[in-house]
């Protein structure tokens, strides 16, 4: 799901700033995410989430959690048509149990449907 609400922006955050690898840059995290829309980030988040049944894998409660997180900014070309987009920050509440790896593809359909052509 694409981050709207202050409660995915939150869990965004949370799950980015769990990681001690994004401490150098924590405030950047943050404007990344909240200030996304900002002509100076370009910035979008989205993040997995599990139903209930998948809760307790991910350590939530509430009908349903968040697992994992990704921040992307989206750049356009300057000589060509379409877009590229770099992946700024991925985080997984939990390792190796593929969350990072769904997020990921949905992504990338989500940005083919964009007209983004790269992601690196």
């Amino acid at each position: 799901v694409e981050v709207e609400t202050e409660r995915e922006k939150n869990a965004s955050c949370a799950l980015h700033l769990a990681k001690s690898t994004f401490d150098p840059e924590r405030d950047l995290v943050k404007r990344r995410i909240f200030q996304g829309d900002n002509e100076t980030y370009r910035c979008r988040t989205w993040l997995l989430r599990h139903p209930q049944a998948a809760a307790t894998a991910c350590g939530g409660s509430r009908g349903f959690t968040y697992c994992a997180a990704v921040t992307v900014r989206i750049n356009a070309y300057q000589n060509r048509a379409g877009r590229w987009a770099q992946i700024l920050n991925m985080s997984t509440r939990r390792e190796r149990h593929g969350f990072g790896t769904f997020l990921i593809a949905g992504l990338e359909e989500v940005l083919r449907r964009e007209s983004v052509d790269v992601v690196v």
